[in-house]
């Protein structure tokens, strides 16, 4: 049976800065308020462990099929790409002089950012 959201997800999600349970001591409570009101945020350590487990269990995005077509030298500017790497440094990186290829061209990729997930 799945797992459903907890509430304290369900806030964090629409902009709350803190969720404190009401089982939680009352100095806990009073610190809370006042680290939320200086613009901080704070969650009480069961609700902590809930949004952990929560972003653990999201699955991470599938490579566009074309991926695996890229030659090893692709993949490797790919991966350059993904790390962050400008051209001159990915030439840097390959020892060559001239400007890598895009591989991002090649396959689904809207963006360099979006390239980044699959590193």
């Amino acid at each position: 049976m799945p797992c459903k959201r907890h509430v304290s997800i369900e806030a964090l999600g629409a902009g709350a800065s803190g969720f404190v349970l009401k089982g939680d001591p009352p100095e806990q409570l009073i610190a809370a308020v006042r680290t939320v009101a200086a613009g901080d945020a704070l969650l009480s350590p069961n609700v902590t462990r809930r949004v952990i487990a929560q972003f653990t269990r999201v699955a991470q995005p599938m490579p566009p099929k074309e991926f695996h077509d890229l030659t090893a030298r692709e993949l490797e500017i790919f991966q350059h790409i993904a790390r962050g790497l400008s051209n001159v440094e990915i030439g840097l990186q390959l020892h060559t002089e001239r400007q890598p290829s895009r591989p991002t061209s090649r396959i689904s990729c809207r963006s360099l950012a979006f390239a980044t997930a699959y590193n």
